[in-house]
């Protein structure tokens, strides 16, 4: 089930309802734990990028991972609900508002707009020898729009194939194959799938007649030539003593494409380091509007990546250890196996095309005439971007480019 906004108008209606009923009535609240949420999404993208230093390109969607960690928090008790209440966000505050805000902020990010769709979509996989417990079932479903399917891992490819079918149904065919060979086995017992799509075109479009050959350095004085796109437009512009910032409108103006230049030509694993939730938030909040010139390389990233390793060094290794408890999910006794995540991001002339999907994979336990002069923003080495929804900043795809080849 895809989270759509024309039911906006009842989700407000019944954040107020259970507002009433656990005392927690303020919308004023609820915006803030939305803003609590998308900067914890923030941090956690960044956080994950810097720890994929083997890396000249990467990109993760830190909403997806986000969304699948959030399923597994309503299945949580002890140590690894206390984890993932502090990586989350959602210590504070009652459940009620907790799952209301998050719900919230769902139906102002994911949307389908004119030429513009942000579509995302969980779901709940457990073997056909068990079933989930009615109330873990009852809440994904409610709070995460989560369908709920048995499936049998006694042919672990096969299972692997309908999990897959479903995310790539859901992701436009861009994620075909999330689950490789050999992380489903006999032993698996349940998985829990975020799929995120996302495809918008520019307000204003590079002119494919614009593009030409140019050089990009990658490192250490080395060189490789490039499609460098370019475009002069009226944008909204930040930038302080090491960076330069443009936030580049899709059409509608409801998501932007954050273009990170570092104002010094630094080798990607700097760029990595320098990049922080911080400079994302302040460059999106202070941005203002100016004249700019943009020099930007067409590229495309695919990525898929294991997370429990990049997890653990972010404080999340209870997850992964026998303290985890798991119990609310299903009586049978559970252990994460895998945590693996998949992102694609496809940057061109006319627009943006990307999708990610993660799935937390459980075993068995044990234009203007403008005359000013314009800005200058030439990403023609190592950079940053991010996807983001402007009004929340909820960060649908945050990484970085060392080589655009």
């Amino acid at each position: 089930m895809v989270l759509r906004l024309d039911y906006r108008a009842t989700v407000v209606g019944l954040l107020a309802i259970m507002g009433i009923g656990m005392g927690y009535n303020s919308f004023a609240d609820t915006t803030t734990l939305v803003a609590k949420i998308t900067e914890r999404q923030t941090a956690l993208g960044v956080n994950l990028l810097k720890q994929d230093v083997s890396e000249s390109n990467s990109v993760i969607s830190p909403y997806s991972v986000y969304s699948s960690l959030m399923l597994a928090r309503l299945g949580a008790v002890g140590e690894a609900a206390t984890a993932l209440d502090e990586s989350l966000a959602t210590a504070k505050g009652t459940p009620a508002a907790i799952w209301g805000a998050y719900r919230e902020l769902g139906a102002q990010v994911i949307k389908e707009s004119g030429t513009t769709t942000v579509a995302s979509a969980n779901s709940v996989w457990i073997t056909d020898q068990g079933v989930f417990k009615e109330d873990f079932e009852k809440r994904a479903s409610e709070y995460l729009a989560a369908s709920s399917h048995q499936i049998s891992f006694k042919d672990p490819n096969l299972a692997a194939q309908k999990v897959n079918a479903w995310v790539s149904e859901r992701t436009h065919g861009k994620i075909p194959e999330l689950i490789q060979p050999g992380m489903f086995h006999v032993d698996s017992v349940a998985a829990l799938v975020n799929a995120l799509y996302f495809k918008a075109p520019w307000r204003s479009a590079f002119s494919l007649d614009s593009t030409v050959p140019d050089t990009f350095t990658v490192k250490n004085g080395t060189t490789k030539q490039v499609p460098m796109m370019w475009v002069i437009e009226r944008y909204r512009y930040f930038e302080d003593a090491n960076w330069q910032v443009v936030n580049l409108p899709f059409e509608g103006e409801q998501y932007g494409f954050l273009l990170l230049v570092p104002k010094s030509d630094l080798p990607i694993e700097k760029v990595r380091d320098l990049l922080s939730a911080d400079l994302v938030a302040k460059a999106s909040q202070s941005a203002a509007p100016a004249r700019v010139s943009v020099h930007m390389p067409r590229f495309t990233i695919r990525q898929s990546r294991e997370l429990s390793k990049s997890l653990t060094q972010l404080g999340l290794g209870v997850l992964f250890s026998p303290k985890a408890d798991f119990s609310q999910i299903t009586s049978l006794a559970l252990k994460i196996s895998d945590i693996q995540h998949e992102a694609v991001i496809e940057v061109a002339e006319h627009g943006v095309e990307a999708a990610a999907a993660t799935a937390v994979m459980f075993s068995k336990g044990l234009a203007p005439t403008d005359h000013e002069e314009p800005k200058d923003i030439n990403a023609n080495h190592p950079f940053a971007f991010a996807v983001v929804h402007n009004s929340t900043q909820a960060p649908l795809f945050i990484g970085v480019i060392g080589d655009p080849t």
